[in-house]
């Protein structure tokens, strides 16, 4: 952990030990911590905070990625995360849709939802890596080799 990350940890920290269930505190705390190698702090944390404002888009968004990271199914909170997302937050949730569809290796359910985060934000580079590695995998070999 850089020296910059460690002391805006201790901050926010402190503001947590003031007000733990502060959503703000507890998404602060989660974007830190997610710079970090994988713990199950970052689990909690963000478990913690979609539980505390779960009509808030970051919470959910954070608790389904933090699922993601995990290992576990991030599916359900990223739709649930969608219905909460301002038009200009649509393709990243769609995308990370996507990857979570990749990681249940559904590679066709997965290119569907990289498709319409792509129809969402065409300038978005990485939905069209994530399209060219779901093709191969849905077995589109040559098209995922030519796209990437």
């Amino acid at each position: 952990m850089s020296d910059e990350i460690l002391a805006a940890y201790k901050q926010t920290a402190a503001k947590l030990l003031s007000d733990p269930d502060n959503p703000e505190y507890l998404a602060d705390q989660y974007t830190l911590l997610s710079t970090t190698p994988r713990s199950p702090a970052q689990l909690a944390l963000a478990r913690r905070c979609a539980e505390v404002a779960p009509n808030e888009f970051i919470a959910v968004f954070n608790y389904a990625s933090a699922l993601s990271r995990a290992g576990q199914d991030g599916v359900g909170q990223f739709r649930r995360a969608l219905e909460l997302a301002k038009p200009d937050q649509k393709a990243l949730v769609l995308h990370h849709i996507g990857l979570a569809y990749h990681d249940r290796c559904d590679y066709g359910t997965a290119l569907n939802y990289y498709r319409m985060a792509e129809k969402a934000d065409p300038d978005r580079r990485l939905i069209g890596q994530s399209i060219a590695i779901a093709k191969p995998a849905s077995g589109h070999l040559s098209e995922g080799l030519y796209e990437f």
